[in-house]
This record gives C-alpha cells, sequence and structure tokens, in this order.
C-alpha cells in the first residue's frame, strides 16, 4: 500500500496508488474522496478530489466496520443495509430518501431502533480479529489456492458470447466455496450448511 509514492505529473492524470489510498481511507480529511477508476479529472470535476496530505497518513477501512473475514458478505452488506433501513423507515419519504442521499445517510428512527457500531476515532478503532489454529489457516490458504486456481480456469473455458447453465453452476460454486472457508475463520455456523451444499453442487458438476 505504500510501495509507490507521488508520480509526479501522472498525479494529474490518472488515478495513482497514492489518489486510490485516499480513496480507501476513513480519514475526516480523506472520506468520500477520489472515485474515479482510470482519470482522476472526474473527482476534478465533481469536486470529490482530495490530494494525499504528508502529514496526514491514511487510515484504511470504513466508517461502519464489517466484522467478518467474508467478502461475499462484506460486497453485498450495504445494499442490505440499505434495503434494512428502507424496511423498518416509518415515513413514506424516508424509504424513498434513503436511496438518493449521500453516504451513510439514515432516517433518524432508523437510527433510533436499529443503532450501528461505528467508528469515532480512526486512529484508535479495534480491528476485527479471530482467534484461528494454524491448522485452519493453512487450511484456509489452501482453499484460497484452489480458488484462484479455479476461477482463472473458469475464465479460460467460459465463452462469454453463449453462456450455459454449467458456466452459471461454476461460478456458484465458486462463491459458495469462497463464503465456506471464510465463514469458518469468522467461526460461523453458516459455513457448514455452505460446506454441505459446495458438496453437493460439486458432485453434480
Amino acid at each position: 500500500t505504500r510501495l509507490i509514492d507521488k508520480m509526479g505529473i501522472l498525479e494529474y492524470i490518472l488515478v495513482t496508488p497514492s489518489h486510490h489510498r485516499v480513496h480507501h481511507a476513513i480519514n475526516p480529511e480523506y472520506l468520500d474522496k477520489n472515485y474515479s477508476q482510470i482519470l482522476i479529472i472526474w473527482d476534478k470535476l465533481f469536486n470529490t478530489f482530495q490530494e494525499e496530505l504528508d502529514n496526514v497518513n491514511p487510515v484504511y477501512g470504513t466508517l461502519r466496520p464489517v466484522s467478518t473475514w467474508n467478502p461475499i458478505i462484506i460486497n453485498f452488506k450495504h445494499i442490505w443495509q440499505l434495503i434494512k433501513d428502507a424496511w423498518y423507515a416509518d415515513r413514506f419519504i424516508d424509504k424513498i430518501k434513503i436511496w438518493f442521499m449521500p453516504t451513510g445517510w439514515r432516517p433518524e428512527d432508523v437510527k433510533r431502533k436499529l443503532p450501528l457500531k461505528e467508528v469515532n476515532d480512526p486512529y484508535n478503532r479495534v480491528k476485527y480479529k479471530t482467534e484461528n489454529s494454524s491448522m485452519l489457516l493453512a487450511w484456509s490458504w489452501i482453499q484460497h489456492v484452489i480458488a484462484g486456481i479455479m476461477m482463472f480456469h473458469l475464465f479460460l473455458v467460459m465463452d462469454i458470447e453463449s453462456l450455459s447453465l454449467l458456466d452459471y453452476l461454476y461460478g456458484i460454486f465458486l462463491f459458495i466455496h469462497i463464503f465456506s472457508f471464510t465463514a469458518m475463520l469468522d467461526h460461523s455456523k453458516y459455513s457448514v450448511i455452505a460446506e454441505f451444499l459446495k458438496m453437493i453442487l460439486g458432485f453434480g458438476l
């Protein structure tokens, strides 16, 4: 995350590692900045640009931290939170408004009913940690490597122009596989269910 520093003139054109560090930081100075993917011009046009400051080291994370190692849950957590907040909001206008408001906005009644754990001090936050045996960690690394190999294989064998049911099932299998071993790192009971589904789908494939 720190290997490449500023990149001279490219800082004015591309989304460089420095700009991307800002994007992933939760420091107040960096929050909700540098959304662009390739050209930094878009952030400058929409007033969301922030240069990385020499005296403020980026603290990576989210202000509403997820207590999981599971990337499937992490990727869908925010949309699920929006759905729940819209469902529990008392006023109809808030049910609609929530989809158009700035990041982090929640109706007042929902905040009271469903309080969320939030980071108020980025520099002293408690990071998520689980106690896992070295055997489980080794097993998880093996599963991680297998997932990478299978993903690469899927990209090689699938035909984008004529996706088959087999391609979709292969993709679903990979999702379940990743969910399974990362849920186990969380000590979640759902890992057993996921492993069982993975076995059935694996034999089917």
